[in-house]
């Protein structure tokens, strides 16, 4: 994965300038906020890993873990779309093409 201006990225905004679209290359700004989101990520998962680990423990009780780490998954997944689909990474090949 790079962060560097690389001819690729310097032909995409300037085919965006011909079209009258403002694109800001991918840089060094994104790389902190995939770094900070993923650590974030990361912390969320521990903790609902430490709290299904431990769910009979009362101070821990909660009523539903396995729903709570279901919705953490599809959060991380959304993030993953999220990072490919608004162009903060360079993806080699068609991406979400039959």
């Amino acid at each position: 994965m790079s962060f560097e201006f690389t001819p690729q990225e310097q032909t995409r905004v300037q085919l965006a300038h011909l079209g009258g679209v403002q694109l800001d290359p991918i840089g060094h700004a994104d790389l902190a906020v995939i770094a900070v989101l993923s650590s974030v990520y990361f912390v969320n998962f521990a903790a609902v890993a430490f709290l299904v680990w431990n769910r009979n423990y009362p101070p821990l009780k909660s009523k539903y873990p396995f729903l709570m780490a279901a919705i953490m998954i599809s959060m991380f997944i959304y993030f993953l779309g999220d990072l490919v689909l608004k162009a903060h990474v360079h993806v080699r090949g068609r991406v979400l093409s039959n």
